[in-house]
């Protein structure tokens, strides 16, 4: 199977090393990202669509507060409507926010988390579909 490819979206620097240092060592492709409005910016966003179009991930990670004018709420309603499998992990959303904004299929981790569940999330989120009888 290919590497399923994941963004971290996040401002604090360390936080966004470590987090994606790890993906990588579990086998993900990662692109890094300091805002969002950066990786919408990639992936072809526009405000007068509020679409995706192009340079889609398998998996969006991302911190609600970059530094940006747009939030990672932002980012995970524009990831759900594309279908992209999204996570957020921060300190300052509600539950509720993040389900409003992403939908309730979205994960989400309270700062301070442990980096090895989202990663077992993640890969849980992106393992393939078993189908059949067992």
């Amino acid at each position: 199977m290919a590497e399923k490819l994941v963004y971290v979206v996040e401002d604090e620097l360390s936080q966004r090393e470590g987090l994606a240092w790890m993906l990588k060592d579990s086998g993900f492709n990662v692109r890094e990202f300091n805002t969002v409005d950066a990786a919408l910016e990639h992936m072809g966003w526009r405000e007068n669509s509020q679409n995706l179009s192009q340079n889609l991930p398998d998996l969006i990670v991302t911190d609600n507060n970059t530094n940006s004018r747009y939030r990672g709420l932002d980012l995970l309603a524009a990831a759900k409507r594309a279908g992209v499998p999204r996570v957020m992990a921060a300190g300052g959303p509600t539950d509720a926010q993040v389900i409003a904004a992403g939908g309730k299929e979205t994960r989400y981790f309270k700062k301070p988390y442990l980096p090895h569940k989202l990663i077992d999330e993640a890969q849980k989120m992106l393992a393939p579909q078993q189908h059949g009888i067992s």
